[in-house]
């Protein structure tokens, strides 16, 4: 083998490499595991109600806890980062409290998400509250929706 062909044929192998790495990151999506399609709560822990949802000022907490324990995954206004999620989809948002409750309580190992269970019960349902003060994002994918939460969808769905 001669110079040039010594040459083309490195050039050929590092760009195999990189097609390789950057079909991998998309098809992961920007940094982690896909979510767990399986991380549904149990149906006692999706009707648990907020016991903080009427009482004003409490969101407030929720905000501080949330800057504290999640945004360093999900980014300071809960839009996702390559660590985590975005939370702010209408998948999401549409959960009960009582799920995503269970969800920042139990965490999903699989899937990156750290159990919380450590924080006191009212720590937790603050950070329900912060959540729902998000606004939807609109249904463009950017950095970290691509595991936050998507349809769904089985042979007997209607589609959209």
């Amino acid at each position: 083998m001669n110079t040039n062909e010594r040459r083309f044929s490195s050039v050929g192998i590092f760009v195999t490499l990189l097609v390789v790495i950057f079909a991998t990151v998309v098809g992961r999506g920007a940094g982690g595991q896909e979510r767990d399609p399986t991380w549904i709560a149990p149906a006692d822990a999706a009707r648990r109600t907020n016991p903080f949802a009427n009482r004003p000022g409490a969101e407030a907490g929720g905000e501080k806890l949330f800057q504290q324990r999640c945004a360093t995954c999900h980014g300071d206004n809960g839009r996702g980062s390559e660590k985590g999620p975005n939370l702010a989809t209408a998948d999401v948002l549409a959960q009960t409290d009582g799920t995503l409750f269970w969800k920042i309580s139990s965490g999903n190992t699989r899937g990156g998400m750290p159990s919380f269970s450590f924080l006191p019960e009212p720590q937790r349902w603050q950070l329900v509250l912060k959540l729902r003060e998000l606004q939807p994002t609109s249904e463009a994918v950017t950095v970290g929706d691509r595991f936050a939460n998507p349809p769904i969808r089985t042979a007997r769905s209607p589609t959209r």
